[in-house]
Protein backbone atom coordinates (compact mmCIF):
# COMPACT_ATOMS: atom_id res chain seq x y z
CA UNK A 1 0.00 0.00 0.00
CA UNK A 2 2.90 2.64 0.26
CA UNK A 3 4.13 1.63 -3.23
CA UNK A 4 1.13 2.73 -4.14
CA UNK A 5 0.91 6.51 -2.06
CA UNK A 6 4.34 7.24 -3.26
CA UNK A 7 3.66 6.46 -6.88
CA UNK A 8 0.42 8.78 -6.87
CA UNK A 9 2.37 11.62 -4.96
CA UNK A 10 5.22 11.30 -7.82
CA UNK A 11 2.48 11.06 -10.42
CA UNK A 12 0.47 14.09 -8.66
CA UNK A 13 3.75 16.58 -8.57
CA UNK A 14 4.90 15.27 -11.93
CA UNK A 15 1.81 16.42 -13.17
CA UNK A 16 2.12 19.32 -11.18
CA UNK A 17 5.51 20.09 -13.01
CA UNK A 18 4.45 19.80 -16.17
CA UNK A 19 1.32 21.94 -15.96
CA UNK A 20 3.79 24.41 -14.44
CA UNK A 21 6.56 23.64 -16.98
CA UNK A 22 3.31 24.90 -19.49
CA UNK A 23 2.49 28.06 -17.67
CA UNK A 24 6.41 29.03 -17.87
CA UNK A 25 6.28 27.93 -21.77
CA UNK A 26 3.00 29.76 -22.60
CA UNK A 27 3.68 32.61 -20.42
CA UNK A 28 7.13 32.67 -22.38
CA UNK A 29 4.99 32.78 -25.67
CA UNK A 30 2.67 35.71 -24.49
CA UNK A 31 5.93 37.71 -23.67
CA UNK A 32 7.47 37.76 -26.83
CA UNK A 33 4.59 38.39 -28.69
CA UNK A 34 3.43 41.50 -26.50
CA UNK A 35 7.22 42.14 -27.10
CA UNK A 36 6.81 42.18 -31.19
CA UNK A 37 4.10 43.92 -30.36
CA UNK A 38 5.61 46.49 -28.88
CA UNK A 39 8.46 46.98 -30.96
CA UNK A 40 5.68 46.53 -34.50
CA UNK A 41 3.92 49.61 -32.85
CA UNK A 42 7.07 51.54 -32.09
CA UNK A 43 8.23 51.00 -35.86
CA UNK A 44 5.16 52.37 -37.47
CA UNK A 45 4.89 55.52 -35.23
CA UNK A 46 8.45 56.22 -36.38
CA UNK A 47 7.18 55.70 -40.10
CA UNK A 48 4.59 57.68 -39.35
CA UNK A 49 6.70 60.41 -38.37
CA UNK A 50 8.61 60.33 -41.32
CA UNK A 51 5.29 60.60 -43.20
CA UNK A 52 3.89 63.09 -41.56
CA UNK A 53 7.43 65.31 -41.94
CA UNK A 54 7.28 64.64 -45.23
CA UNK A 55 3.90 65.82 -45.58
CA UNK A 56 4.25 69.25 -44.08
CA UNK A 57 7.67 69.77 -46.47
CA UNK A 58 5.65 68.93 -49.28
CA UNK A 59 2.12 70.25 -48.97
CA UNK A 60 3.05 73.71 -48.76
CA UNK A 61 5.06 73.86 -51.81
CA UNK A 62 2.17 71.91 -53.57
CA UNK A 63 -0.23 74.57 -52.85
CA UNK A 64 1.84 77.22 -53.53
CA UNK A 65 2.58 76.01 -57.23
CA UNK A 66 -1.28 75.41 -57.38
CA UNK A 67 -2.12 79.16 -56.42
CA UNK A 68 0.43 80.39 -58.66
CA UNK A 69 -0.48 77.88 -61.70
CA UNK A 70 -4.26 79.43 -61.19
CA UNK A 71 -3.41 82.94 -61.41
CA UNK A 72 -1.57 82.24 -64.50
CA UNK A 73 -4.09 80.38 -65.70
CA UNK A 74 -6.24 83.67 -65.01
CA UNK A 75 -3.71 85.75 -66.36
CA UNK A 76 -3.53 84.37 -69.43
CA UNK A 77 -7.59 83.93 -70.27
CA UNK A 78 -8.03 87.89 -69.45
CA UNK A 79 -4.99 88.48 -71.54
CA UNK A 80 -6.33 86.35 -74.28
CA UNK A 81 -9.54 87.95 -73.85
CA UNK A 82 -8.06 91.59 -74.34
CA UNK A 83 -6.14 90.48 -77.19
CA UNK A 84 -9.36 89.01 -79.06
CA UNK A 85 -11.30 92.61 -78.10
CA UNK A 86 -8.22 94.06 -79.70
CA UNK A 87 -8.97 92.24 -82.61
CA UNK A 88 -12.42 93.05 -83.42
CA UNK A 89 -12.42 96.82 -81.78
CA UNK A 90 -12.93 99.13 -84.87
CA UNK A 91 -10.71 100.79 -86.20
CA UNK A 92 -10.94 104.77 -85.83
CA UNK A 93 -9.89 106.75 -89.03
Amino acid sequence: MPHRKVYWMRYVSSLFLERERYIMVVDDQINQALTRIADAIEENGDTLKRIANHYDGVVPVMTRNAKRAESLAEEQERSFGQQVKDIFRPVEN
